[in-house]
């Protein structure tokens, strides 16, 4: 049975390690997975043991002893930085994340993580819903393949059912969809047109992490996907234009 006593062995086995990339994200998973067990066994939560869950400072000091000499322990820096950041901020700030995006954070694997980021350049938003397009052929070309997205169902931060499709109805030029760098839009547009393609999208979970994770939108796959658009709703006017700052 999970509880605060065995949270603890597992912080003093992260304590004593070796640092690397995993242990500082692991370290501050298992606080506040301590911490959300000790609210729930109010007669076990006392200054004394709280006074053992490391702070944001020692997570990133974890974070800052690891020797990274390639590209990709770099990039895999980032993530570690990244998630480390994310779980240890939660015991500095409680409240940060709702309890069910908790519950999901505490139950991803370093692999999980890992899609999720890779993912995110290609998350775009439409008519209020964050999404990644159903279109195989375009997320396999940016390394985001079926499986991935099955993978982020299964940890809840993506629902992979194909057939939903988000359906837009424009009366005048305006936005169909857009990340944070460029929107794609109608031009010309004369009457009422509805533009639909297939999406999967984020789940609530997904979309609070998607507004602190740090993430370069994927512009190549933001003209794949406009040209998808393009072909699949009577070859409408369409512009991409760079969302001013």
């Amino acid at each position: 049975m999970l509880d605060v006593s065995w949270v603890d062995e597992q912080l003093e086995r992260v304590r004593t390690a070796t640092a690397t990339m995993q242990t500082a994200p692991d370290y501050a998973l298992l606080c506040i997975c301590r911490d959300h067990l000790a609210g729930k066994e109010p007669k076990r939560r006392d200054p004394s043991m709280m006074d053992t869950a490391p702070t944001l400072d020692q997570v990133e000091a974890a974070l800052s002893a690891i020797t990274v000499t390639t590209a990709a322990e770099r990039d895999g820096m980032d993530d570690a930085m990244t998630w480390g950041k994310i779980l240890a901020g939660e015991i500095k700030q409680p409240g940060s994340f709702s309890l069910r995006t908790l519950d999901t954070i505490r139950n991803l694997s370093q692999k999980e993580a890992e899609i999720f980021q890779k993912t995110l350049p290609l998350v775009m938003e439409g008519d209020g819903d964050w999404f990644v397009t159903t279109k195989s052929s375009i997320h396999d070309r940016y390394g985001v393949t079926y499986e991935d997205i099955m993978i982020l169902d299964e940890c809840g931060l993506i629902i992979s059912n194909g057939s939903v499709s988000l359906t837009i109805t424009i009366s005048k030029d305006s936005i169909i969809a857009h990340n944070t760098r460029y929107a794609l839009l109608t031009e010309g547009l004369k009457g009422e047109k509805s533009f639909s393609f297939g999406i999967y999208s984020l789940t609530s979970a997904g979309k609070e992490l998607l507004k602190i994770l740090e993430y370069n939108p994927n512009d190549a796959y933001f003209n794949d996907f406009a040209e998808f658009v393009f072909k699949e709703n009577m070859h409408s006017k369409l512009k991409i234009q760079p969302i001013q700052s």
